[in-house]
């Protein structure tokens, strides 16, 4: 597969100038290309710290770049919806996040969130006689225990810590707030009102909205756990 996109082929959740230039960097595969963006284009384009991809491969060789705890030296590294990006020395955090508009956006964050991501659970699997292994939207997988995974639901949202540990679980039920990341309404945020098979009601402003559960991504109880927008 080719290190590099059209960019008038780049999925419509990157913020990205189309005609400017030909081609854009490609991530790596792993997570889902609507929902995550290769590290040099967050780098470059959303962030602005550096102007060319030889400057933020030499950034990255610097070993100054984290992403959720961990340092990254691949300038192709894919940065995951609800993700954050630290820069050691600095003390300048950025969350990966979905616009009003649905569009793939870097957030200033305070230093006190850099340890808090979210992640959508998509799938859920036993892995052994006592434990139970949890598929994350983003491509992870985190083992949990049987007990534990009695509680936890495909559609749910975890919280890891910079260990990679379970330290919080948001489910998605009624009363929690989510924002949409897919669908005519992508990037709208609001409280759940019904949940009924596939389906999920939430009230977006006062209007009440259905639309398919896959498209609801619990970010916290009755509001945001973390900044996930301006």
């Amino acid at each position: 597969m080719s290190d590099h996109l059209k960019r008038i082929a780049a999925p419509r959740t990157w913020s990205i100038a189309r005609k400017s230039n030909v081609f854009v960097t490609r991530p790596k595969p792993g997570k889902k290309l609507e929902l995550s963006l290769p590290l040099s284009f967050v780098l470059k384009e959303l962030i602005g710290f550096c102007g060319t991809t030889r400057q933020v491969k030499a950034v990255l060789e610097s070993n100054q770049i984290m992403v959720d705890g961990a340092i990254r030296r691949d300038h192709r590294y894919p940065v995951g919806l609800y993700e954050v990006i630290s820069f050691i020395g600095d003390k300048k955090s950025y969350r990966i996040a979905l616009s009003s508009k649905g569009k793939l956006v870097a957030l200033a964050i305070d230093e006190s969130e850099k340890s808090q991501s979210l992640f959508k659970i998509s799938s859920k699997q036993m892995s052994g006689k006592e434990t139970f292994t949890l598929g994350l939207l983003n491509g992870r997988n985190v083992v949990v225990s049987a007990k534990e995974a009695t509680k936890i639901s495909v559609g749910d949202t975890v919280v890891l810590d910079e260990k990679g540990s379970i330290s919080k679980h948001l489910p998605l039920v009624k009363g929690t707030f989510v924002q949409f990341i897919g669908g005519r309404h992508s990037g709208a945020q609001g409280l759940v009102e019904n949940t009924d098979g596939n389906t999920i009601t939430v009230l977006l402003g006062d209007q009440p909205t259905e639309t398919l559960k896959q498209y609801a991504f619990v970010v916290g109880e009755k509001k945001p756990l973390v900044k996930i927008s301006e």
